[in-house]
């Protein structure tokens, strides 16, 4: 398989993630809880694999160099942004989802980037056969790290993040 078609499919899945964890309400916090929880491993666990297989190669070529520095970039912004959600309490629910918000227009811009720009250097530089490797590397990465993030704590973990700060 292309690994463009399987970055597209995890993209759809982090867009539905999102889609749910809008349309939730401090009403059910345990379900916005496992909600953020399976975004942040989804997030994380794309983006580990996405370096490993597509990055790592797009930045040896010249003319998609850039696509994959920039990439970087977006990961360690949407990581932090993960991190101090992670940190923060739901209960404070207005930063909260706020902060959520964020995180969706940060992720949203990288994802639209991607599969308008990214994608069609990507299918113009590499061989269908590359692209296909990299699908192998990608999927053997992503089962290998899964991430599951431990689920939140309505201060503990917030306590812990700000006492590192």
């Amino acid at each position: 398989m292309d690994i463009l078609k399987l970055l597209r499919k995890d993209h759809d899945e982090i867009r539905e993630l999102f889609a749910k964890l809008e349309n939730m309400d401090n009403d059910n916090v345990a379900d916005v809880e496992d909600t953020f929880s399976e975004l942040r491993s989804a997030l994380i666990n794309h983006a580990k694999a996405e370096e490993f297989s597509l990055y790592a190669r797009i930045e040896e070529v010249g003319e998609t160099r850039k696509y994959a520095l920039e990439g970087l970039q977006e990961h360690d912004v949407t990581e932090y942004l993960l991190s101090k959600l992670y940190g923060m309490p739901i209960d404070d629910w207005e930063n909260w989802n706020a902060s959520v918000k964020v995180l969706k227009e940060v992720v949203e811009h990288h994802l639209h980037q991607e599969e308008k720009v990214v994608f069609k250097a990507v299918k113009k530089e590499f061989s269908l056969v590359e692209r296909e490797e990299m699908a192998i590397k990608f999927q053997d990465q992503k089962h290998s790290q899964l991430v599951s993030a431990p689920k939140l704590t309505k201060y503990k973990v917030y306590e812990e993040f700000k006492s590192q700060i």
